[in-house]
């Protein structure tokens, strides 16, 4: 087997390990954050342009909840094109007690997006690297004419 293939499937390994260990990270923080968070009703209050200049069809929802009392307001974090949330309509927002500025809507987007990517990424790259080394040893194995 040639370095350049133990490299490159080293390399496919590596990355695949370091995309789920990141999608572990992500995973982890969520379910964290909702453990700790407790649910509020909110309001989509308004949709903005993406925040990028290059994303003039992306939009974000501006969304209204009270907390202890006090309106406030969240932006998603997630861009999406079509508009994942409509004008008016009710969410659920979950908040941290300890720390009410982190607060985010209650949905997959929000909260598993990141954790998707990257576990499907590192699932990728992990397959890949364990086909080389599977296949790369049956052509190991195999007598040279």
């Amino acid at each position: 087997m040639s370095k350049e293939f133990k490299f490159i499937r080293l390399l496919f390994g590596g990355i695949g390990l370091l995309f789920s260990l990141l999608s572990g990270a992500f995973g982890f923080k969520t379910q964290q954050f909702i453990a700790r968070s407790r649910p509020v009703a909110g309001e989509v209050i308004e949709m903005r342009q993406g925040r990028g200049s290059d994303s003039p069809s992306r939009s974000v929802a501006v969304v209204q909840f009270n907390w202890e009392g006090a309106t406030q307001t969240l932006v998603t974090q997630v861009e999406s094109s079509p508009p994942a949330y409509s004008l008016g309509q009710k969410v659920i927002v979950r908040v941290d007690p300890a720390s009410p500025d982190d607060a985010r809507v209650e949905s997959w987007l929000e909260n598993y997006f990141l954790v998707t990517v990257f576990g499907f990424i590192g699932g990728v790259f992990l397959l890949i690297s364990f086909l080389m080394v599977r296949f790369g040893r049956r052509r190991e194995s195999e007598p040279s004419p």
